[in-house]
């Protein structure tokens, strides 16, 4: 019997041992996930990837770059985000969402300014698969305008989800590269100033060179630099257009034509854009300078000044057509007396820029808005109307003044003779301010 028993527990041991060898070999299992560090990261960065023992796997870096649209005076966007994933599909297996398991934060602002996009984390794909998708949920975000940091309001659905454009198909020297652009709008000034992320129109692109892909996958957590080519590369694919974005600030100048004795004519205004013409099309459109405010056209004459109404935030080197913006009220004072203006049923200003010009970090937008007030009736019974805006624009490049004004949008700031001239010579009519 105590044979028996050896001999028995002799073929388990054995047959245990077979199956173990079995596994080791691939036999039965054709995979395990481990998770491990991703290559290139440094001790205390949270930054973790899903690794399969299985073959003919990539790893495929996930880049972010490309600055948001925001309020003139803004030096930092700092975004926290976390569960990035990557939606693909192959041969082999259904369309589904991979764990990317990047968290971090990246200042956007800064990424514009170095050339230079944030590696986000890695997805571990199978070779040959295509990518359709990429998503990301936003945690927080913080902005510093003139010096004050600010807590971002987000929307409820935080979670941004990009789809991509052209050929998904990756391989080994594949890197996922999401142009993030938020738009972050302000309301109320000074302490009392709010902000908010509004929208965000990213896309994303597959692009594939074996260099920045390895570069990326060594720099987890880091950034990495954009050439020109490839800025050029992702502008045809995605609206990049080169990246690089310059702030292009909107001044208002010339008084109306308005009733003798008028010692204030107070416009109030909004939704200030500039259309923005650009080689990759779909980037084309117009631009939020996210303006808003009011102006006193008359002070603005006697004092020769321009109001710096808003400031877009326009991709270097393309062109701008026309600016825009919405009166919300009028008021004019005459012989001491407030009146109302009479405003007509389509309050939408659009103005014509002269030549289509292209800008840069030292151009802005000058807008003569020369609209007509009339009166109708006397005294008490006076009745106001603004009755036609023939405004015209130009844009005019001085690194003194664009800086200038970036620097005090929602105030004046002052307009010299020589620019005067510039006006009056390109748009061929008198400003009147004398």
């Amino acid at each position: 019997m105590a044979k028996t028993t050896a001999i028995a527990a002799g073929i388990i041991v054995a047959v245990i041992i077979v199956i173990g060898a079995a596994f080791l070999l691939g036999v039965g299992s054709s995979s395990y996930t481990t998770t491990v560090p991703s290559s290139g990261t440094t001790a205390g960065n949270g930054y973790t990837t899903a690794i399969s023992s299985s073959g003919g796997n990539t790893q495929v870096p996930v880049v972010m770059t490309d600055p948001p649209s925001v309020p003139a005076g803004t030096s930092a966007f700092v975004m926290s985000y976390s569960n990035v994933q990557v939606e693909s599909a192959s041969s082999t297996h259904a369309q589904a969402w991979t764990n990317v398991q990047g968290s971090g934060s990246v200042n956007l602002m800064q990424l514009n300014s170095s050339g230079s996009g944030q590696v986000m984390g890695q997805a571990n794909l199978t070779a040959n698969s295509s990518v359709s998708a990429v998503r990301y949920t936003v945690a927080s975000a913080q902005i510093t305008v003139n010096g004050t940091v600010h807590d971002v309001a987000l929307p409820p659905n935080s979670t941004i989800t990009v789809q991509t454009s052209g050929n998904g198909n990756i391989n080994s020297n594949s890197s996922v590269v999401i142009n993030s652009a938020p738009t972050v709008t302000a309301s109320g000034s000074g302490s009392a100033a709010t902000y908010a992320w509004v929208g965000s129109s990213s896309k994303a692109v597959v692009y594939s060179n074996a260099t920045f892909t390895a570069n990326a996958k060594a720099n987890v957590g880091g950034t990495v630099s954009i050439s020109t080519n490839l800025m050029a590369a992702l502008g045809l694919s995605i609206g990049l257009g080169g990246s690089a974005k310059s702030q292009i600030p909107v001044v208002i100048t010339d008084p109306p034509t308005f009733p003798a004795d008028t010692s204030s004519a107070v416009m109030a205004y909004s939704n200030v854009e500039v259309y923005q013409n650009s080689a990759n099309a779909s980037a084309s459109g117009w631009v939020s300078a996210q303006g808003s405010g009011s102006a006193n056209l008359v002070a603005l004459n006697s004092s020769n000044k321009g109001q710096v109404v808003a400031s877009a935030n326009v991709t270097a080197g393309s062109s701008v057509s026309m600016v825009r913006y919405t009166i919300n009220s009028v008021q004019i004072t005459v012989n001491g007396t407030v009146h109302d203006v009479i405003l007509p049923s389509n309050t939408t200003v659009t103005a014509q820029i002269s030549g289509k010009p292209d800008v840069n970090s030292t151009t802005s937008v000058i807008l003569d808005i020369a609209p007509r007030i009339t009166a109708s009736g006397s005294g008490s019974a006076a009745a106001y109307t603004w009755s036609s805006a023939n405004a015209n624009a130009l844009v005019y490049s001085n690194t003194t003044f664009t800086a200038n004004a970036n620097a005090n949008v929602g105030s004046t700031i002052g307009v010299n003779a020589g620019l005067i001239a510039q006006i009056g010579s390109v748009l061929g009519i008198g400003l009147g301010i004398a």
